[in-house]
């Protein structure tokens, strides 16, 4: 069976209006002077913030796209690096196309540099970094395995590399793509086995034939994520037990379903559906069961940009047991469809597209192909995904109401489900899974 698993500040300087040379205020001491300090540079959530909340719409607007595009499989989506690809892309894009670009990847009310500097903030807190040392029987703030070094923690891998005939691409795009986006320029046309060989490199073996066929294009824009991290709190194996998890039919599979009590989970009861956050560190599992006289059809239908945001903002404190099946889903998928029937069409079909990027010649976009794969189990989650696009050139309470009961959660019907950057918070992934 195939299977595809699936923030803002202004700083605003008011100056005193005038002529030069005018009269000081009556009111004001002439023998004081003013002080005019710098204002502050901007932190990074500053910066990469209108970004993520770009990225989050797109995610979920993708994300419902690619289930309707389904037929009662499992869905997984990487918007994270298609919202990054195309981010890089606006910059050799010419309009009409570059509108349409930004409409879809809702980034149509951010100045261009922004979304460079955004990006760029966002590339920079990818990196592997410091992990708090808590003591010497756990050196680590966390349990999971930390970085190659012993000493720095990288929850999630995101490389990218561009291949394009020298001289091809406007150096400006390209000096832009090194100052912000960091994807490894090779001065020559792509072929498969040049692809496959540096995703296999990026992600040490774990992808090696991401794409069979680059037909006669003349660039690539490739981008492989590599995903995997522990839970804060893992699964006990010892306590995993046989299950069965109703599919869309009404039909039932064995699986194996990992209980865990907590005091403390992050949950949320909506209308007709229930949610809890389970942690890895700097990231973020969100499982969402529908009640069981609603569907899965029913939670996906009532799911926006909006209501998803309402959904996130909504966890709290809460003592619970959840049972959660181990499952491993993977699928190739077409998304330059997907993409077009939400009304991304000009970069595949016009070629006055891309002359900014390469000459009066223009140039369009061929293809949009990802893949992904994901396992879960009582350690953690790895996720492994790549995106090819090709183109061509022409606390303490004292007086509270008593706590609510515990929620039980046994996931053992179709569920839908987010990964977050917790540091961030960009949805990386987003997905449903009907057969585990």
């Amino acid at each position: 069976m195939n299977l595809i698993l699936r923030c803002l500040f202004a700083a605003i300087v008011l100056l005193p209006c005038g002529p030069a040379g005018s009269a000081q205020n009556a009111n004001e001491d002439p023998t004081k002077k003013t002080s005019s300090r710098p204002s502050p540079p901007a932190s990074p959530g500053e910066v990469y913030g209108p970004i993520v909340a770009a990225n989050n719409r797109f995610a979920v607007k993708f994300f419902k796209a690619a289930y309707d595009d389904t037929d009662r499989d499992n869905v997984l989506t990487a918007p994270a690096s298609l919202s990054y690809a195309f981010a890089l892309l606006l910059n050799g894009a010419a309009s009409p196309a570059r509108e349409q670009i930004a409409d879809i990847f809702d980034l149509q009310e951010i100045p261009l540099n922004q979304i460079n500097q955004g990006n760029a903030a966002l590339r920079a807190m990818r990196k592997s970094h410091p992990v708090p040392k808590v003591s010497s029987k756990q050196p680590f703030g966390f349990s999971g395995v930390v970085g190659a070094d012993g000493r720095t923690f990288q929850p999630y891998a995101m490389a990218g590399a561009l291949w394009s005939p020298k001289g091809a691409f406007a150096q400006s795009f390209l000096s832009v793509n090194t100052s912000s986006y960091g994807y490894t320029v090779f001065s020559n046309r792509p072929t498969p086995a040049m692809v496959n060989r540096w995703a296999s490199l990026q992600t040490h073996g774990k992808l090696q034939s991401i794409v069979q066929d680059l037909g006669h294009d003349d660039f690539a824009l490739v981008t492989v994520v590599d995903f995997r991290s522990k839970w804060f709190l893992p699964f006990s194996a010892g306590e995993t037990h046989p299950g069965e998890f109703t599919l869309l039919s009404g039909a039932k599979k064995p699986v194996r379903l990992m209980p865990k009590h907590n005091t403390e989970f992050q949950y949320f009861k909506g209308t007709n559906f229930q949610a809890v956050k389970l942690w890895f560190y700097d990231a973020a599992m969100i499982v969402v069961l529908p009640d069981e006289d609603s569907s899965l059809q029913a939670l996906v239908d009532a799911l926006t940009p909006d209501t998803w945001q309402s959904w996130s903002e909504q966890f709290g404190k809460r003592e619970g047991y959840l049972e959660l099946p181990r499952f491993e889903i993977s699928r190739q998928r077409n998304s330059r469809s997907t993409l077009e029937k939400m009304g991304l069409t000009l970069p595949f079909w016009s070629m006055g597209s891309f002359v900014p990027l390469v000459g009066p010649a223009g140039g369009t976009l061929t293809r949009v192909q990802e893949g992904a794969s994901m396992t879960v189990d009582e350690t953690g989650a790895e996720i492994l995904s790549s995106a090819v696009i090709g183109g061509v050139v022409g606390g303490i309470c004292g007086n509270c109401p008593p706590p609510p009961p515990p929620f039980h959660m046994i996931v053992k019907r179709p569920f839908f489900f987010w990964i977050v950057d917790t540091r961030s918070n960009q949805t990386l992934y987003m997905g449903t899974v009907v057969e585990p």
